[in-house]
């Protein structure tokens, strides 16, 4: 299989994403310290629509995320993603400060980057958006019937202009001697909190769909960054079914992960499975 990356600073262009989901291709990454919007203890991100006027959405937006998902609400029958994931993508592997980041090498043009399809409504074409990367929260930001997970991956899509318009849910548990295939192909150590090492490195993307079964039963709904400036028009997908690692890789996760975890948004117009 794959594909254990090559240790070496990257020459390209990575973006600071403090958590999710800002992998801009065309922006370099930052120190924590020149944001002016902190998680802290989980409070303060309830006052992220009041620190800066850009960040007002945050305060005000109707389709927040991350939401509370039941599975008496039941699953989505529509909007099916239709992953077209090649079995080897190139990029950076860092740490974003609070969490694992992974942002692809930026190509010169943005529809050649793996891709997903689907309906935004029935009687719409297929819609199809780009992977531009990955990372983790921890603990998980969605909660799944009154429950957070260990952690959780984002998997982030924009569409052919570079607007945020999708992002792929996987909640993250412990288990009873499962590995995840997805985070075993990567190197450990991984990068440490405010370590400055990017490794260049190259991840089958589709193992994370195998280690969950497929991405068959989820929650679907419209939502928003869950950073500042909590932009809407999103859709979300939420994976029923959690991708679970070993003790030894979950250990390895929460090591260099910090509290990351923007608070449950109240329901409004989000629309789940609809």
């Amino acid at each position: 299989m794959l594909l254990k990356s090559t240790v070496g600073l990257a020459a390209i262009v990575l973006p600071f994403t403090n958590a999710c989901p800002d992998h801009n291709l065309r922006q370099k990454r930052q120190s924590d310290s020149k944001l002016d919007w902190s998680y802290g203890n989980g409070d303060n991100a309830n006052n992220w629509g009041h620190i800066n006027p850009d960040y007002e959405t945050c305060a005000i937006g109707t389709q927040q995320s991350p939401i509370s998902l039941y599975g008496l609400e039941g699953y989505s029958e529509r909007h099916t993603p239709k992953f077209d994931y090649p079995s080897s993508v190139e990029g950076v592997f860092a740490n974003s400060g609070n969490s694992l980041i992974f942002t692809v090498t930026p190509p010169d043009d943005i529809t050649t980057l793996p891709s997903v399809k689907f309906q935004e409504s029935d009687d719409s074409d297929p819609e199809e958006v780009y992977l531009v990367g990955w990372h983790t929260h921890a603990p998980s930001e969605h909660m799944i019937d009154g429950q957070k997970a260990r952690a959780e991956m984002h998997f982030v899509h924009v569409d052919a202009v570079e607007n945020f318009r999708s992002v792929f849910s996987f909640l993250i548990n412990p288990s009873n001697g499962t590995q995840s295939a997805f985070f075993d192909q990567l190197d450990q150590p991984f990068p440490a909190i405010g370590s400055d090492d990017e490794e260049t490195s190259k991840v089958d993307l589709n193992l994370a769909l195998n280690d969950i079964g497929g991405f068959d039963k989820f929650w679907t709904y419209h939502g928003s960054l869950t950073t500042p400036p909590c932009t809407e028009g999103l859709r979300w997908f939420v994976a029923k079914e959690p991708l679970l690692v070993d003790t030894d890789m979950l250990q390895e996760i929460l090591r260099v992960s910090m509290y990351s975890a923007r608070p449950v948004q109240q329901m409004w117009m989000q629309g789940v499975n609809e």
